[in-house]
């Protein structure tokens, strides 16, 4: 699931109302919530250390001549 269409899902689910009756759909919506947010974090974490990771640059033989460059 892309990030910017689980952050969406996150934020049209309505927030917890502790005045409902109904406590088992309430409950549910909450898992819901809570599987969002794990699932998230996980995939917003996963990001932020793909991008801490150090750059690799590949220099080809035919462009060794100019190292200088960044190609």
């Amino acid at each position: 699931m892309p990030l910017a269409q689980l952050r969406k899902e996150l934020a049209t689910l309505p927030t917890p109302d502790p005045k409902q009756a109904s406590e088992s759909s309430q409950t549910a919506r909450e898992e819901k919530r809570r599987q969002l947010m794990r699932t998230l974090a996980g995939i917003e974490k996963r990001v932020n250390e793909e991008n801490s990771r150090p750059k690799k640059r590949y220099i080809s033989p035919s462009t060794r001549e100019e190292v200088y460059a960044l190609y």
